[in-house]
Protein backbone atom coordinates (compact mmCIF):
# COMPACT_ATOMS: atom_id res chain seq x y z
CA UNK A 1 0.00 0.00 0.00
CA UNK A 2 2.86 2.23 0.31
CA UNK A 3 2.45 3.32 3.62
CA UNK A 4 5.29 4.47 5.74
CA UNK A 5 6.27 2.69 9.05
CA UNK A 6 5.74 6.13 11.16
CA UNK A 7 2.47 6.42 8.82
CA UNK A 8 1.20 2.94 10.22
CA UNK A 9 2.03 3.50 14.02
CA UNK A 10 0.12 7.03 14.12
CA UNK A 11 -2.44 5.77 12.67
CA UNK A 12 -3.16 2.81 15.33
CA UNK A 13 -1.62 4.58 17.80
CA UNK A 14 -4.98 7.24 16.73
CA UNK A 15 -7.32 4.29 16.62
CA UNK A 16 -6.38 2.25 20.06
CA UNK A 17 -4.88 4.39 22.49
CA UNK A 18 -6.31 7.01 24.81
CA UNK A 19 -6.36 10.66 23.72
CA UNK A 20 -4.39 12.10 26.79
CA UNK A 21 -1.81 9.32 26.54
CA UNK A 22 -1.89 8.42 22.51
CA UNK A 23 2.07 8.60 21.67
CA UNK A 24 2.62 11.12 19.17
CA UNK A 25 5.27 10.20 16.36
CA UNK A 26 6.79 12.68 14.50
CA UNK A 27 8.70 12.85 11.25
CA UNK A 28 12.19 13.89 10.83
CA UNK A 29 11.45 17.61 9.89
CA UNK A 30 8.78 18.33 12.42
CA UNK A 31 11.54 16.64 15.27
CA UNK A 32 14.31 18.76 14.26
CA UNK A 33 11.67 22.04 14.07
CA UNK A 34 10.52 21.07 17.23
CA UNK A 35 14.09 20.77 18.98
CA UNK A 36 14.63 24.25 16.94
CA UNK A 37 11.73 25.99 18.77
CA UNK A 38 12.92 24.67 22.04
CA UNK A 39 16.61 26.29 21.86
CA UNK A 40 15.11 29.60 20.33
CA UNK A 41 12.32 29.43 22.97
CA UNK A 42 14.93 29.47 25.93
CA UNK A 43 16.69 32.54 24.49
CA UNK A 44 13.79 34.65 23.90
CA UNK A 45 13.48 34.36 27.55
CA UNK A 46 16.84 34.69 28.46
CA UNK A 47 16.81 37.75 26.43
CA UNK A 48 13.55 39.11 27.66
CA UNK A 49 14.27 38.48 31.30
CA UNK A 50 18.32 40.33 31.44
CA UNK A 51 16.56 43.13 29.42
CA UNK A 52 13.44 43.16 31.81
CA UNK A 53 16.28 43.26 34.55
CA UNK A 54 18.00 46.08 33.19
CA UNK A 55 15.50 48.23 31.92
CA UNK A 56 17.04 51.32 34.35
CA UNK A 57 20.46 50.86 32.53
CA UNK A 58 18.56 52.02 29.67
CA UNK A 59 18.07 55.15 30.86
CA UNK A 60 20.70 56.12 32.45
CA UNK A 61 22.32 55.95 28.96
CA UNK A 62 19.48 57.98 27.52
CA UNK A 63 20.42 60.72 30.43
CA UNK A 64 23.79 60.65 30.29
CA UNK A 65 23.32 60.99 26.68
CA UNK A 66 21.27 64.00 26.95
CA UNK A 67 22.88 65.63 29.42
CA UNK A 68 25.72 65.22 27.22
CA UNK A 69 24.49 66.88 24.46
CA UNK A 70 23.77 69.94 27.09
CA UNK A 71 27.06 70.16 28.32
CA UNK A 72 28.90 69.99 25.12
CA UNK A 73 26.50 72.30 23.02
CA UNK A 74 26.99 75.39 25.87
CA UNK A 75 30.25 74.88 26.03
CA UNK A 76 30.40 75.13 22.49
CA UNK A 77 28.46 78.01 22.39
CA UNK A 78 30.62 79.95 24.97
CA UNK A 79 33.45 79.23 22.89
CA UNK A 80 31.60 80.96 20.12
CA UNK A 81 30.46 83.61 21.49
CA UNK A 82 32.55 83.99 24.89
CA UNK A 83 30.04 87.08 26.07
CA UNK A 84 27.18 84.59 27.25
CA UNK A 85 29.14 83.32 29.74
CA UNK A 86 28.16 85.84 31.36
CA UNK A 87 24.46 85.61 32.01
CA UNK A 88 23.59 83.70 35.04
CA UNK A 89 20.80 81.60 32.82
CA UNK A 90 24.00 79.76 30.54
CA UNK A 91 25.91 79.82 33.83
CA UNK A 92 24.33 78.07 36.14
CA UNK A 93 22.70 75.54 33.11
CA UNK A 94 26.42 74.35 32.20
CA UNK A 95 27.15 74.41 35.99
CA UNK A 96 24.30 71.68 36.66
CA UNK A 97 24.78 69.89 33.20
CA UNK A 98 28.26 69.46 34.30
CA UNK A 99 27.58 68.06 37.28
CA UNK A 100 24.81 65.61 36.81
CA UNK A 101 26.65 64.71 33.37
CA UNK A 102 29.88 63.47 35.42
CA UNK A 103 27.86 61.48 37.73
CA UNK A 104 26.09 59.38 35.29
CA UNK A 105 28.94 58.95 33.34
CA UNK A 106 30.95 57.55 36.10
CA UNK A 107 27.52 55.20 36.61
CA UNK A 108 27.35 54.15 33.09
CA UNK A 109 30.96 53.74 32.71
CA UNK A 110 30.05 51.37 35.63
CA UNK A 111 28.11 49.43 33.36
CA UNK A 112 30.16 49.17 30.83
CA UNK A 113 33.09 47.27 32.90
CA UNK A 114 29.84 45.08 34.32
CA UNK A 115 29.00 44.10 30.99
CA UNK A 116 32.29 43.49 29.88
CA UNK A 117 32.78 40.80 32.29
CA UNK A 118 29.42 39.00 31.67
CA UNK A 119 29.70 35.80 30.33
CA UNK A 120 28.37 35.01 26.61
CA UNK A 121 30.67 38.51 25.64
CA UNK A 122 33.15 37.99 22.91
CA UNK A 123 36.69 38.94 23.50
CA UNK A 124 36.38 42.27 20.87
CA UNK A 125 33.41 43.57 22.12
CA UNK A 126 34.64 42.94 25.66
CA UNK A 127 38.19 45.07 25.09
CA UNK A 128 35.84 47.55 23.88
CA UNK A 129 33.12 47.70 26.59
CA UNK A 130 36.16 47.63 28.98
CA UNK A 131 37.98 50.92 27.47
CA UNK A 132 34.20 52.40 27.28
CA UNK A 133 34.01 52.05 30.74
CA UNK A 134 37.16 53.05 31.77
CA UNK A 135 37.23 55.95 29.94
CA UNK A 136 33.63 57.48 30.69
CA UNK A 137 34.55 57.33 34.47
CA UNK A 138 37.10 59.46 33.45
CA UNK A 139 34.90 61.97 31.50
CA UNK A 140 32.54 62.09 34.30
CA UNK A 141 34.82 62.79 36.90
CA UNK A 142 36.63 65.40 34.77
CA UNK A 143 33.36 66.53 34.26
CA UNK A 144 32.51 67.06 37.75
CA UNK A 145 35.49 67.91 39.24
CA UNK A 146 35.39 71.15 36.26
CA UNK A 147 32.05 72.51 37.49
CA UNK A 148 32.16 71.51 41.22
CA UNK A 149 35.36 74.38 40.95
CA UNK A 150 33.60 76.74 39.94
CA UNK A 151 31.52 76.84 43.67
CA UNK A 152 34.68 74.90 45.75
CA UNK A 153 37.62 76.63 45.61
CA UNK A 154 39.23 73.49 47.38
CA UNK A 155 38.90 71.63 43.72
CA UNK A 156 40.16 74.80 41.86
CA UNK A 157 43.52 73.26 41.80
CA UNK A 158 42.92 69.59 40.60
CA UNK A 159 40.31 71.05 38.33
CA UNK A 160 42.95 73.28 36.77
CA UNK A 161 44.86 69.92 35.60
CA UNK A 162 41.96 68.88 33.39
CA UNK A 163 40.50 71.79 32.48
CA UNK A 164 42.26 71.78 29.19
CA UNK A 165 40.27 71.48 26.10
CA UNK A 166 41.71 68.56 24.52
CA UNK A 167 41.97 66.19 27.53
CA UNK A 168 37.89 65.46 26.97
CA UNK A 169 38.70 65.15 23.19
CA UNK A 170 41.81 62.60 23.83
CA UNK A 171 39.26 60.38 26.03
CA UNK A 172 36.60 60.26 23.05
CA UNK A 173 39.28 59.19 20.60
CA UNK A 174 40.51 56.14 23.26
CA UNK A 175 36.56 55.24 23.52
CA UNK A 176 36.16 55.57 19.56
CA UNK A 177 38.93 53.52 18.23
CA UNK A 178 38.08 50.21 20.17
CA UNK A 179 34.56 50.68 18.74
CA UNK A 180 36.04 51.55 15.15
CA UNK A 181 37.71 48.00 14.96
CA UNK A 182 34.28 46.42 16.14
CA UNK A 183 32.65 47.89 13.84
CA UNK A 184 35.02 46.97 10.62
CA UNK A 185 34.91 44.03 11.78
CA UNK A 186 30.62 43.51 11.76
CA UNK A 187 30.33 45.43 8.58
CA UNK A 188 32.87 42.15 7.13
CA UNK A 189 31.53 39.56 8.46
CA UNK A 190 27.83 41.00 7.46
CA UNK A 191 29.43 40.79 3.81
CA UNK A 192 31.38 37.82 4.02
CA UNK A 193 28.91 35.60 5.90
CA UNK A 194 27.90 32.31 4.86
CA UNK A 195 24.67 32.99 5.90
CA UNK A 196 23.59 34.41 2.46
CA UNK A 197 20.13 34.28 3.09
CA UNK A 198 20.37 36.87 5.50
CA UNK A 199 20.75 39.97 2.54
CA UNK A 200 17.85 42.15 1.73
CA UNK A 201 17.90 40.36 -1.97
CA UNK A 202 17.91 36.84 -0.92
CA UNK A 203 14.80 37.28 1.96
CA UNK A 204 12.78 38.89 -0.92
CA UNK A 205 13.67 35.91 -3.04
CA UNK A 206 13.32 33.38 -0.15
CA UNK A 207 9.64 34.58 0.42
CA UNK A 208 8.91 33.64 -3.14
CA UNK A 209 10.69 29.79 -3.05
CA UNK A 210 10.23 29.13 1.12
CA UNK A 211 13.03 26.68 0.67
CA UNK A 212 15.11 25.75 3.57
CA UNK A 213 18.24 27.94 2.86
CA UNK A 214 21.31 26.15 2.46
CA UNK A 215 23.16 27.14 5.12
CA UNK A 216 20.65 25.67 7.77
CA UNK A 217 20.93 22.14 5.65
CA UNK A 218 22.54 19.64 7.40
CA UNK A 219 22.09 21.12 10.63
CA UNK A 220 20.56 18.56 12.84
CA UNK A 221 22.39 17.82 16.33
CA UNK A 222 21.54 20.38 19.26
CA UNK A 223 25.31 21.57 19.38
CA UNK A 224 24.89 22.61 15.92
CA UNK A 225 21.69 24.41 15.97
CA UNK A 226 23.16 26.11 18.88
CA UNK A 227 26.28 26.97 16.95
CA UNK A 228 24.45 28.11 13.60
CA UNK A 229 22.04 30.43 15.98
CA UNK A 230 25.05 31.95 17.96
CA UNK A 231 26.50 32.78 14.93
CA UNK A 232 24.17 34.84 13.50
CA UNK A 233 23.83 36.44 16.54
CA UNK A 234 27.36 37.63 16.70
CA UNK A 235 26.84 39.13 12.85
CA UNK A 236 23.73 40.45 13.00
CA UNK A 237 22.40 40.75 16.82
CA UNK A 238 20.26 38.65 19.08
CA UNK A 239 16.91 39.80 17.60
CA UNK A 240 17.69 38.88 13.88
CA UNK A 241 19.12 35.34 15.47
CA UNK A 242 15.75 34.91 16.88
CA UNK A 243 13.41 35.87 14.02
CA UNK A 244 15.79 33.57 11.69
CA UNK A 245 15.73 30.56 13.78
CA UNK A 246 11.84 31.01 14.15
CA UNK A 247 11.66 31.58 10.28
CA UNK A 248 13.68 27.83 10.10
CA UNK A 249 11.21 26.22 12.01
CA UNK A 250 8.20 27.56 9.83
CA UNK A 251 10.06 26.38 6.81
CA UNK A 252 10.41 22.81 8.08
CA UNK A 253 6.70 22.59 9.05
CA UNK A 254 6.02 24.11 5.32
CA UNK A 255 3.47 26.85 7.45
CA UNK A 256 4.23 29.23 4.53
CA UNK A 257 1.83 32.25 5.76
CA UNK A 258 4.10 32.32 9.17
CA UNK A 259 7.19 31.99 7.07
CA UNK A 260 6.23 34.68 5.29
CA UNK A 261 4.83 37.08 8.67
CA UNK A 262 8.57 35.87 9.78
CA UNK A 263 10.50 37.03 6.69
CA UNK A 264 8.97 40.50 7.35
CA UNK A 265 10.21 40.52 10.66
CA UNK A 266 13.66 39.34 10.43
CA UNK A 267 13.83 42.13 7.23
CA UNK A 268 12.67 44.69 9.74
CA UNK A 269 15.28 43.22 12.24
CA UNK A 270 18.03 43.38 9.86
CA UNK A 271 17.41 46.62 9.11
CA UNK A 272 17.31 48.03 12.79
CA UNK A 273 20.88 46.33 13.16
CA UNK A 274 22.26 48.00 10.15
CA UNK A 275 20.63 51.16 11.38
CA UNK A 276 22.54 50.87 14.17
CA UNK A 277 25.46 49.84 13.37
CA UNK A 278 25.61 52.96 10.50
CA UNK A 279 24.58 55.46 13.72
CA UNK A 280 27.46 54.25 15.97
CA UNK A 281 29.69 54.88 12.97
CA UNK A 282 28.90 58.13 12.33
CA UNK A 283 29.53 58.69 16.53
CA UNK A 284 32.48 57.06 16.03
CA UNK A 285 33.91 59.40 13.10
CA UNK A 286 32.35 62.96 14.90
CA UNK A 287 34.55 61.98 17.90
CA UNK A 288 37.86 61.17 16.08
CA UNK A 289 37.03 64.52 13.76
CA UNK A 290 36.74 66.48 17.26
CA UNK A 291 39.91 64.98 18.18
CA UNK A 292 41.63 66.57 15.29
CA UNK A 293 39.67 69.75 15.85
CA UNK A 294 41.57 69.77 19.75
CA UNK A 295 44.90 69.35 17.89
CA UNK A 296 44.44 71.93 15.19
CA UNK A 297 43.37 74.45 18.25
CA UNK A 298 46.91 74.19 19.70
CA UNK A 299 48.20 75.29 16.77
CA UNK A 300 49.28 79.52 16.63
CA UNK A 301 47.57 80.49 13.85
CA UNK A 302 44.09 79.40 14.30
CA UNK A 303 41.76 80.74 16.12
CA UNK A 304 41.62 78.72 19.29
CA UNK A 305 37.75 79.54 20.34
CA UNK A 306 36.61 78.75 17.08
CA UNK A 307 37.94 75.55 16.56
CA UNK A 308 37.47 74.66 20.45
CA UNK A 309 33.50 75.79 19.48
CA UNK A 310 33.85 73.24 16.36
CA UNK A 311 34.91 70.62 18.37
CA UNK A 312 32.91 70.69 21.42
CA UNK A 313 29.76 71.00 18.56
CA UNK A 314 31.18 67.72 16.94
CA UNK A 315 31.16 66.24 20.39
CA UNK A 316 27.81 67.37 21.12
CA UNK A 317 26.62 65.90 17.89
CA UNK A 318 28.16 62.22 18.81
CA UNK A 319 26.27 62.44 21.75
CA UNK A 320 23.07 62.93 20.32
CA UNK A 321 23.14 60.41 18.26
CA UNK A 322 23.08 57.30 19.90
CA UNK A 323 19.64 58.80 21.96
CA UNK A 324 17.14 57.09 20.09
CA UNK A 325 18.61 53.76 19.74
CA UNK A 326 19.41 54.21 23.40
CA UNK A 327 15.93 54.58 23.79
CA UNK A 328 14.44 52.35 21.31
CA UNK A 329 16.87 49.56 20.45
CA UNK A 330 17.62 47.79 23.96
CA UNK A 331 19.60 45.22 22.54
CA UNK A 332 21.62 47.59 19.59
CA UNK A 333 22.81 50.39 22.36
CA UNK A 334 25.85 52.16 21.82
CA UNK A 335 26.81 49.87 25.51
CA UNK A 336 25.29 46.97 24.54
CA UNK A 337 22.84 44.57 26.98
CA UNK A 338 25.02 41.45 27.12
CA UNK A 339 22.65 37.85 27.18
CA UNK A 340 24.94 34.81 28.57
CA UNK A 341 23.80 32.07 26.95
Amino acid sequence: MGISVISKANYYSSQYAEPETRPVLYNGREALAQRVESIVSKRKEQRDFILSQTDWKGRFMVVSDVLNVGYMGLQGAQYAVPTIAKIPMVFWSTFVCGVLAGGVNIINGLISLHEAWKDGCDSLLRIRLFMDGICQISIGAIMLLVSLSVKVAALGMVAAAFANPWILPVLFLIIALPALVELVKRQVQMRCSNDDFMTQSNLKELKNTLEIPATFKNVVRKAEIIDKMQSIESEWGIDSAIEAMQLWTHLLRNEREQARAAIDRLEVCNSKWRRSLNIRLAEQLLLVGGFGLSMMAMCPRVNSDRVNAANSFSMMGASALPIYPDAAWPTSRSTPIVVPA
